[in-house]
């Protein structure tokens, strides 16, 4: 999960400490809001949840995060991935760099290049 597209390297190294702390597991919105309120994001719709199950898209959708991705190197293949809800799919995380540009570039509500 990353809250917020620009928020500083700091603050992504804090959402990676929450998941003793977020409640419920995935699929529900927990971690991801728990991430957000300890890095200060200020809307969903300008966070990023990059995972590779079905159940870290579900839950980046159940928490209204503007950006799912949805990662081929990990668990599940990409019918599970798009079926879940992914908004991008990519084959492995060097495509993320290029995917949360247009994320942070666009405003939420724009369609996102398919990167597949």
């Amino acid at each position: 999960m990353l809250a917020g597209a620009r928020a500083p390297r700091r603050r992504h190294r804090e959402a990676h400490d929450v998941a003793a702390d977020a409640g419920r597991g995935r699929p529900a919105p927990d971690l991801v809001w728990t991430a957000a309120l300890r890095t200060g994001a200020h809307a969903a719709s300008r966070i990023a949840v990059v995972g590779d199950t079905a159940s870290d898209v579900e839950s980046g959708l159940r928490a209204g995060a503007g950006l799912v991705v949805g990662v081929l190197s990990g668990a599940h293949d990409r019918a599970a991935l798009e079926a879940a809800g992914a908004h991008v799919v990519i084959d492995d995380v060097t495509a993320l760099p290029g995917v949360l540009a247009a994320f942070s570039g666009q405003a939420a509500s724009a369609a996102l290049p398919a990167v597949r």
